[in-house]
């Protein structure tokens, strides 16, 4: 075997040495990109259910039960006809 050819088995020995590490990081990268991936998804779903929440208490706050409930709730407002309990 000359000089010649021994070069060109350690120059591609090392190439593909230099191709492997590179490829193992790419995976790596590419299986926590998928992670992330994941996770941003399964935010994106929470953020829908909480969009369409929101929308459908948009729609009972003008509502007149919706005013007499936190006017009871949060104001203790009553109604002619209502009867109070004290506590002792």
């Amino acid at each position: 075997m000359t000089n010649l050819q021994k070069i060109i088995i350690l120059s591609t020995a090392f190439s593909i040495s230099l191709l492997s590490v590179r490829a193992f990081d790419i995976n790596k990268t590419l299986k926590q990109t998928e992670m992330q991936l994941s996770h941003m998804s399964e935010d994106v779903d929470l953020l829908k259910q909480k969009i369409e929440d929101l929308e459908y208490q948009k729609t009972l706050v003008g509502t007149d039960e919706y005013i007499e409930k936190i006017a009871r709730e949060k104001l203790g407002l009553i109604k002619e006809g209502d009867i109070i309990f004290k506590e002792r």
